[in-house]
C-alpha cells in the first residue's frame, strides 16, 4: 500500500503544482482593471510576440511571456493591423476577437497644410461625420480652449477657427462629436504655436495672434515650397509698411467661396471686383472694406502648418514688393523690388 500512498502524493503534488502554474500564467494574461478606453495601434506585418509586447506595454495584460502560447491554443493568432480603442470591460479574449475581426474605433483623418474650413468639412464628411455640424461648430463663440479666448470677434470674419485647425493627420472615435473633432484641431495649433514660441514673439514684435495667423494663412496659400515661405513673408510685410494692397489671388479665390461661389483658375478681372473683405484688390476708395493701416483680411484665408507660422513670425529682410512663379522652375517664385522688374520679367519669353 506504501506506493499507492507514494502515488497519490506525488499526483496530488503534480496537481498541486499545475493548477499553480495555471493560476500564475492566468494572472500574467489577466487584463488589469482600468477606468478609462485605451487606444493601442497594431502596425502591419507585426508578429504575435510583438503584439503581445504592445499590449503589456498598454497594461491590457501583466506579462507577455505566455501570451503566444495563448494564442496558439485560443486559435487567436490572426490579427488585423489597425487602431483600436480598449473598452475598460474587455479582457484578453474579447480584445483578441476583436484584434482578429479588425473591428477598428478610430478613423484616421489626414488633414493637408493650407486647406480651408470648407476643405476640411468635405474631408470629414468623407471620412464619415457631420459636415453640417462640424461648420457650425467652427464658428461658435463660446471659447473651448485658452488659446479661442485670444481670437478677436469680427463680424465680418468668415468662420472665427479658420486658421486655427491644425493641419495634422488624426485619429478620432467613429463616434466623435464636431466639438470633439474642433476641440483637438484647435488644441493641436495651441500646442505647435507654443512650440515655436509664438506667445512670446508675437508680444515682443507688438503684434497680435490673428495677424500672425492670417498673414501665415496667406503665405500657406502663396508659397510654392518651404523655401517661398519666408521671402513671400518679407514681401507681405514690406507691402504692409508701405500701406500698399496686398493683392493676393488667394484671398480673392476664398472671398468668391465665402459666398458659394468656387473659381476655377486665376481670377479674372471681373471676379477681383467681388465685394468682399477678403478681397485684397478692392480700390481704396471702398473704406468700408479697405483698412487704413493693415490690408489684411478680416481672418485668415486657410489653416497653415508649422512652416507659414514660422515665416509670419520671422519674414525675410528684403527690399522685394513683387513676386512671380519661376518660369523655368514652377516650384519656386522670383521677387523683384520694382513694377517694372516685375513686368519686364512676366513679358519675357
Amino acid at each position: 500500500m506504501k506506493w499507492f500512498f507514494r502515488l497519490f502524493f506525488t499526483l496530488l503534488i503534480l496537481i498541486g503544482w499545475l493548477v499553480i502554474g495555471y493560476l500564475y500564467v492566468d494572472y500574467t494574461l489577466e487584463t488589469p482593471k482600468h477606468d478609462k478606453p485605451i487606444t493601442i495601434e497594431i502596425p502591419p506585418n507585426s508578429s504575435i510576440q510583438e503584439i503581445g509586447i504592445i499590449l503589456k506595454k498598454e497594461n491590457l495584460i501583466r506579462d507577455n511571456r505566455f501570451f503566444r502560447l495563448y494564442t496558439r491554443i485560443t486559435g487567436r493568432d490572426e490579427i488585423v493591423a489597425g487602431v483600436y480603442e480598449i473598452q475598460p470591460d474587455q479582457d484578453l479574449r474579447s480584445i483578441l476577437e476583436k484584434l482578429e475581426e479588425g473591428k477598428q474605433d478610430l478613423v484616421k483623418v489626414a488633414i493637408p497644410e493650407g486647406k480651408t474650413v470648407y476643405d476640411i468639412a468635405e474631408i470629414l464628411e468623407q471620412a464619415g461625420y457631420d459636415k453640417n455640424a462640424f461648420l457650425k461648430e467652427v464658428d461658435r463663440q463660446e471659447p473651448k480652449t485658452e488659446i479661442e479666448k485670444q481670437i478677436v470677434d469680427n463680424p465680418k470674419r468668415t468662420f472665427k477657427l479658420e486658421g486655427y485647425l491644425f493641419p495634422l493627420t488624426y485619429e478620432f472615435r467613429k463616434e466623435a462629436t464636431a466639438e470633439e473633432i474642433v476641440t483637438t484641431m484647435v488644441e493641436e495649433f495651441e500646442e505647435h504655436w507654443k512650440k515655436i514660441n509664438g506667445p512670446k514673439l508675437i508680444v515682443e514684435q507688438k503684434k497680435s495672434l490673428d495677424d500672425i495667423v492670417t498673414i501665415a494663412s496667406l503665405i500657406e496659400k502663396e508659397a510654392k515650397s518651404p523655401e517661398d515661405q519666408p521671402p513671400i513673408s518679407g514681401v507681405i510685410y514690406n507691402r504692409i509698411g508701405i500701406k500698399m494692397q496686398l493683392q493676393i489671388d488667394a484671398a480673392t479665390i476664398y472671398a468668391h467661396r465665402s459666398q458659394n461661389r468656387v473659381l476655377e483658375g486665376n481670377p479674372t478681372y471681373k471676379d477681383l471686383e467681388i465685394n468682399s473683405a477678403y478681397n485684397l484688390y478692392l480700390k481704396p476708395t471702398n473704406k468700408e472694406y479697405q483698412p487704413k493701416i493693415q490690408p489684411l483680411p478680416p481672418g485668415a484665408i486657410a489653416n497653415p502648418g508649422e512652416g507659414a507660422l514660422q515665416a509670419a513670425l520671422h519674414p525675410e529682410k528684403h527690399k522685394f514688393i513683387y513676386y512671380i512663379v519661376d518660369k523655368v522652375d514652377p516650384s519656386v517664385h522670383r521677387f523683384f523690388e520694382t513694377y517694372d522688374q516685375f513686368l519686364r520679367y512676366k513679358n519675357s519669353k
